[in-house]
């Protein structure tokens, strides 16, 4: 049957999902950061930026596994792709170890999480991008897909022609989009910072404005010179607004097992 040809009160009771789901969140398997933040939102782009060693990746491999937990614990109960531009060897051993702390935290549940993470490494944005055009639109077809996680938007940096840049990142951007409303998964691109001189701010997000007015949710972390009494140093997630100014923010802690609260 024809979608123009279906009874109007089904189209209504579809597009009232759709509604429903934008609205849904992933947890972060984090107290703060669930409680400042009511988990990763399905709507729109989130980015999490922060200077290098902050826990950007520490923070999508913890969402690696949040997300495959079932819709009543936080999770999506769908897989996760994960798309990795930072060179070197990925650090699986790392998502393992978070994995064991879940496992054991909820050992009544049948998860494999590593066999439901499918990951892609690249060095260049082009093959990022023939990535989520073609192979990420075969895989959505095939299997569930809860959350997208694009780490880091920084293989865009080396692109000197800022207009070409620009358009490659709203067509990226775009088409991820446009999937997650298909297939109803959330989006988390991590940035890398850049320092500029006599300004305000330490550092700022790399990629401008032109990158800035595609996202939804800007997320900052950063390190403190505090420790907690097992010698954790304790970081911060701040909710930023695009201009750059801290609305919220929330301790945490990176563990053995992940992501915790301080």
């Amino acid at each position: 049957m024809k979608a123009n040809k279906c009874p109007k009160y089904y189209r209504f009771s579809k597009l009232m999902a759709n509604r429903w789901n934008h609205w849904k969140t992933i947890s972060f398997g984090c107290e703060t950061l669930n409680d400042l933040l009511g988990g990763l939102p399905y709507r729109g782009i989130t980015e999490i930026y922060g200077e290098s060693g902050s826990g950007k990746s520490q923070i999508c491999m913890q969402l690696c596994v949040t997300a495959q937990l079932p819709p009543e614990l936080g999770g999506t109960g769908k897989g996760v792709v994960y798309l990795s531009t930072t060179g070197g060897i990925f650090p699986s051993g790392r998502l393992q170890e978070i994995s064991r702390g879940f496992q054991e935290k909820y050992p009544n549940l049948s998860i494999d999480f590593m066999n439901r993470v499918f990951l892609q490494q690249f060095v260049e944005a082009k093959g990022l991008i023939n990535c989520v055009t073609e192979q990420l639109k075969s895989l959505l077809k095939r299997q569930e897909i809860g959350l997208v996680i694009v780490d880091s938007m920084g293989v865009f940096r080396p692109e000197r022609n800022k207009i070409f840049r620009a358009a490659t990142m709203r067509n990226l951007v775009s088409v991820l989009k446009d999937f997650a409303d298909k297939y109803n998964f959330a989006i988390v691109c991590v940035n890398e910072v850049t320092s500029i001189p006599n300004s305000q701010h330490d550092f700022v997000p790399s990629l401008g404005l032109a990158w800035a007015n595609l996202i939804n949710t800007r997320l900052k972390t950063s390190k403190t010179n505090r420790t907690t009494p097992s010698g954790h140093t304790v970081r911060i997630i701040s909710r930023v607004h695009k201009n750059l100014t801290i609305k919220e923010s929330a301790e945490f802690i990176i563990t053995k097992t992940g992501i915790c609260n301080p």
